[in-house]
């Protein structure tokens, strides 16, 4: 069986429609003399997603959820200026079976308001881009609150969010096209992102994550006459400094390498896409200090390797409809952490109904299935760990030409 909606779920989510509701029909409702000189959009792309976990061994069935509202608005503050400003709210719960004699857990709240404004200069080859997060959302989680967070960044299971609130970060970043050819483009950036400290944990101390930066290479060849490009190349690699608590050094992240290939068939009425991803992380350190000493323990961990394949198609049905299929694999593997390693694939439909100028609306469904590969602290396996799920979506696209 698959967990279904509980009741926090849909009293939450009448509460988040009703906020999407609301901000749709004010941006529905600029005066028109602001709708002469701002031009943009507005997304409201809810999500559900559910799994339930049942161990191969003991038999006891676990079931985690969330429903997911983010909304994105993306405003022209001129011909080569844009401010996009994002939001969500999110409902998650789990429960550990009526067996374990536990309470459900949920996590109900709105995450962090970001803000970010992107210049294009140069006829589209240079990008500049600056960012700020305000600490709006949900923190100061319990115990239990916390290890639910901990699942929902589970990367096999796919949540779209797993942090509600940060503390008061800034980002900044440059990024330059160039043609090495007539139909080739190569890309580099970077960029850089500050964290502030917040309390993560209820009667916690000031927690503050360590700055992250990032260089960036791109290659897009056989670029067509519409600038599309079939075949796409893109490398990250990413530092983090050291995580503190209060004065103290928690954790240090390793370092993250990203690797992804890209190929896109383009035009009507048919188009189709496949996506190759790879991420390597370097070793994460953490450190305790020992209770009554100053002594601090260090543990050296593996992070793990990540490895994805997407893929989907589509076609147009009409002028209006778009049907479209789609589906990922991904697999988890040398992480010390527990439960992190296995494998996932999910697929499904989706269907998507223009409106012209107005907006967009899009439908669609996943079937989810994972073998979860739990090891013991000294690395001796466990039994595997079997999940199955569903997700559902519903988006809205809103034009402001």
């Amino acid at each position: 069986m698959f967990p279904m909606f509980t009741s926090s779920h849909r009293s939450w989510m009448a509460s988040a429609l009703a906020l999407s509701c609301v901000a749709a029909l004010a941006f529905a409702q600029l005066a028109p003399a602001e709708a002469a000189n701002l031009h943009g959009t507005l997304r409201l792309p809810l999500s559900y997603r559910a799994w339930t976990l049942e161990s191969d061994s003991a038999g006891v069935k676990t079931k985690i959820a969330q429903m997911h509202a983010p909304i994105v608005g993306s405003l022209a503050l001129h011909p080569t200026a844009d401010l996009v400003i994002t939001s969500a709210a999110a409902g998650s719960s789990l429960d550990l079976g009526a067996s374990t004699g536990a309470d459900e857990i949920s996590i109900d709240g709105a995450a962090d308001v970001t803000a970010q404004a992107v210049w294009r200069l140069l006829g589209d080859r240079l990008l500049l881009q600056a960012g700020v997060n305000l600490p709006s959302g949900k923190r100061e989680l319990t115990l239990d609150q916390f290890a639910l967070a901990r699942l929902l960044g589970q990367p096999l299971l796919g949540f779209r969010l797993d942090e509600y609130g940060r503390g008061f970060d800034w980002s900044a970043g440059a990024a330059a096209a160039l043609p090495a050819g007539e139909r080739v483009l190569v890309g580099f950036g970077g960029g850089v992102v500050e964290h502030g400290e917040y309390v993560l944990l209820a009667h916690g101390g000031e927690y503050r994550p360590g700055r992250e930066g990032s260089v960036s290479f791109g290659l897009d060849l056989g670029i067509d006459d519409q600038g599309e490009a079939p075949v796409r190349l893109d490398a990250t690699y990413r530092l983090y400094a050291r995580d503190e608590l209060g004065p103290t050094t928690v954790f240090e992240e390793g370092d993250q390498l990203e690797l992804q290939l890209g190929l896109h068939r383009a035009g009507t009425p048919n188009r189709a896409s496949l996506v190759a991803r790879l991420v390597a992380k370097s070793d994460n350190v953490a450190h305790e200090s020992a209770v009554g000493s100053d002594a601090v323990a260090s543990l050296k961990t593996s992070a793990g390797t990540q490895l994805g394949l997407s893929a989907s198609c589509e076609r147009d049905l009409s002028p209006v409809v778009t049907l479209g299929f789609g589906g990922a694999w991904m697999n988890f593997s040398d992480a010390d952490a527990p439960g992190q390693e296995g494998d996932a694939f999910e697929f499904g439909p989706a269907l998507a109904y223009s409106m012209g100028r107005v907006g967009r609306i899009d439908l669609g469904a996943r079937y989810l299935a994972a073998t979860l590969r739990p090891r013991t602290v000294s690395g001796a396996p466990r039994p595997e760990v079997s999940a199955a799920g569903w997700m559902a979506s519903l988006g809205f696209s809103l034009f402001g030409d």
